[in-house]
């Protein structure tokens, strides 16, 4: 076959020949798909096939794989896919564990392409959260909700569509009064609940206990009583004089080692413009010996009078004015238009080396 006719050259005559590729792009590496024998190397082909772009000198067999959406080293691996891929011209991408497309610094991976799993972004402040991201509603929940390191109300675009009203509680009684702040979180001194009545007295509030005292305590709008039948302490008023006893004693089971027996008297009085309202003074004589106790002795009465009269305090007993030995009982009773009875119980230790406690009992009579 003669070449000047434009063909492909044959093997010459009585030679085996080898077998050369088109190598159109000049690479080195010619197209397996256009192999012709030859007896020895002719312009324009090669003896090394393989390559799979003869179109670009900078694809073929051996050639670096790079990211550029192109099989390189025609290995049949694309970029990413080629583990041999140098990444250079490639993106960092940081894992997104929440899915909410921001990873973390904390692990990062070159790639040509994002991987599944992965962010562009660093700056997700909790990937194991989806709702907290730099892109994220900053709301009230204790929590960096968008990244910025500012937390709820001290982030100026917290959403205070989530933020509570919270009132000022200066009594602490948990109930609060004046104009509501909005926060994420109460401030201290303030309180979720309004209504508060009188915010300077922590016995007057929703749901308190109204008693004699002159002061609304429920906060119903009645003064010791309700709107519809208020002042109904108003015959209670005034001081009641009578006897106070008071008995002390030391017991092994039933058997009485010491006593001590303390009588006298002395007055109470109902006012309702202070708190307790009720309150007295009674002195006593003792009139035994034993060591500790004086003979003249002192009790000082603070309680509550209630709407029906029932009456809740304590006495403070002085047993001996150098200790001073004082101790402190509750007291109950009632207390009428015309009359006061209360009494109590209790024990105590006389002395730190006091091994048994002394048995308490006491009653106030009086009347006006």
């Amino acid at each position: 076959m003669d070449p000047s006719d434009g063909s492909e050259p044959g093997p010459d005559a009585g030679c085996a020949g080898e077998t050369f590729f088109a190598d159109s792009d000049g690479d080195g590496y010619g197209d397996a798909t256009k192999g012709t024998i030859h007896c020895e190397a002719t312009p324009g082909f090669v003896a090394r096939g393989g390559d799979c772009n003869d179109a670009s000198a900078t694809v073929h067999p051996g050639q670096a794989e790079v990211c550029d959406l192109i099989d390189n080293d025609c290995d049949g691996q694309l970029d990413d896919a080629d583990s041999g891929v140098n990444t250079a011209a490639g993106t960092t991408y940081f894992r997104d564990a929440d899915a909410d497309g921001f990873g973390s610094a904390a692990t990062m991976v070159r790639a040509c392409q994002k991987p599944a799993g992965y962010a562009e972004s660093s700056t997700d402040c909790n990937d194991a959260l989806a709702t907290v991201n730099p892109s994220a509603r900053e709301i009230c929940d204790q929590v960096d909700n968008d990244c910025d390191g500012l937390t709820d109300i001290a982030d100026s675009s917290v959403d205070l569509t989530t933020a509570h009203s919270y009132y000022r509680d200066a009594d602490n009684d948990t109930f609060g009064a004046g104009t509501a702040m909005v926060a994420c979180s109460a401030p201290v001194g303030y309180v979720a609940t309004m209504g508060d009545c009188n915010d300077a007295d922590n016995t007057s509030k929703p749901g308190g206990t109204e008693v004699c005292d002159g002061a609304d305590n429920d906060c119903d709008g009645g003064i010791d009583g309700t709107v519809a039948a208020p002042n109904r302490c108003t015959a209670l008023v005034g001081s009641y004089a009578g006897s106070y006893s008071h008995l002390a004693q030391e017991k092994l089971g039933t058997t009485v080692i010491n006593s001590m027996s303390c009588t006298g008297s002395g007055s109470a009085g109902l006012v309702l413009s202070r708190k307790p309202g009720l309150q007295g003074t009674f002195s006593c004589i003792y009139n035994g010996g034993l060591g500790g106790f004086n003979q003249s002795q002192s009790m000082t009465l603070r309680a509550t009078v209630g709407l029906t009269g029932i009456v809740t305090g304590t006495i403070e007993h002085t047993y001996d004015t150098f200790g001073p030995l004082r101790r402190t009982y509750s007291v109950t009773g009632t207390q009428t238009a015309s009359g006061l009875t209360l009494n109590g119980t209790g024990s105590f230790f006389p002395h730190p080396m006091s091994a048994v406690a002394w048995q308490v009992t006491f009653s106030i009579a009086g009347s006006r």
